[in-house]
């Protein structure tokens, strides 16, 4: 496997920092042992030298939403990055499938340029594409009365309650959810038995050790800390929307400015500061052709114009920041560490909580 994270070979990390361009796919690739590789296919890479690979088996589109990395390379617009991601759906193999989220208007555009099958997947099983796509014979996968459904036209199989797959919350966790019916899919898709998929999603846990910085929940003193890698508005949103599952009402949010358009940051300070009682920054500094604090700053303006959010503390680390907001940790509060240090913040975090008792 290839991903942000690093390489991974047989479950055991060879490289790390972020490997999701075409020249980490083919150092997997190249490695004789390999006989199936999961590989994270970045919107950079494919701008700067295209796929590391022919043609794939699989392909999974998860989704747009508003854009990330827009203004970026020359793609100013979601249709120039749809056109972008469309050139993994083109690679697909005649006999393969691509895994597309029928929510997403531009995902369900890359369809027509797909060699192979399509296998849609959605939350929501009343989608109208989607009807059409199961009557013409297509498959997909979808969530329907709590449940896994995986369909082939007319014909439906319950694979798995959601309330036992453990990295949705209990299906608690909407984007969760989302990713648990697209990996379905694409297993479902490159031939693996139904029992094994469904085992699968049983047991892939939602610990920081098996998916550092996605949605890891902790529990504290009767409270809850999260830890979530949400870097774009859309993201963002998606955090956000799944907290009102948890039953703390005291938010806190430890956060910094990352590496996008002004209006992106500006939209993630609003939709922060209208879901957090604290926000607490930490500063940012050595983003490429801005000088440090503008990041926080625009973020801030977001912020001022948010409902919710009455106090906004700057601390200059990271580390700091997550001190202070882990200090009061107890019943009623909930904590979420967007951090961009993610391993080392989980340790951080670990080693405070263990103290804390």
């Amino acid at each position: 496997m290839t991903c942000t994270d690093g390489i991974y070979l047989n479950g055991r990390r060879t490289a790390v920092n972020d490997c999701s361009g075409p020249q980490s796919a083919r150092q997997v690739l190249i490695n004789p042992q390999v006989n199936l590789a999961v590989l994270e296919t970045a919107r950079g890479g494919i701008l700067r030298e295209g796929l590391g690979f022919d043609s794939c088996d699989c392909a999974v589109v998860t989704n747009l939403g508003k854009g990330d990395h827009l203004g970026l390379r020359g793609i100013e617009t979601l249709a120039e990055l749809a056109k972008v991601k469309s050139v993994l759906v083109e690679s697909v193999c005649p006999q393969g499938h691509a895994v597309l989220n029928v929510a997403d208007p531009l995902v369900v555009e890359m369809a027509a340029s797909c060699p192979g099958r399509i296998i849609y997947f959605t939350a929501n099983a009343h989608e109208p594409v989607l009807a059409e796509h199961r009557r013409q014979g297509g498959k997909a996968v979808f969530q329907r009365d709590g449940c896994v459904v995986l369909a082939d036209g007319t014909r439906e199989i319950i694979l798995v309650s959601l309330a036992d797959v453990p990295f949705t919350q209990g299906g608690k966790v909407g984007f969760q959810v989302e990713n648990a019916l697209a990996a379905a899919a694409a297993a479902w898709g490159m031939g693996a038995p139904i029992d094994d998929v469904a085992t699968g999603l049983r047991t892939f846990p939602q610990s920081p050790d098996a998916s550092p910085g996605r949605f890891n929940v902790l529990s504290a003193n009767g409270g809850a800390v999260i830890v979530d890698y949400a870097h774009n508005p859309s993201a963002v949103a998606a955090m956000v929307a799944a907290l009102d599952n948890f039953d703390q009402s005291k938010r806190t949010l430890v956060f910094s400015g990352c590496d996008r358009r002004d209006i992106d940051l500006v939209d993630m300070g609003q939709t922060i500061g209208s879901a957090f009682d604290r926000v607490i920054l930490y500063t940012d500094r050595g983003h490429s052709g801005r000088a440090d604090g503008e990041l926080n700053a625009l973020l801030r303006k977001g912020l001022n114009q948010a409902q919710r959010v009455s106090e906004i503390i700057e601390i200059p680390t990271e580390r700091e920041a997550i001190d202070l907001a882990l200090a009061e940790i107890g019943p009623e509060k909930l904590v979420v560490l967007g951090v961009e240090t993610i391993e080392e913040s989980l340790q951080t975090v670990q080693e405070r909580l263990r103290q804390n008792g």
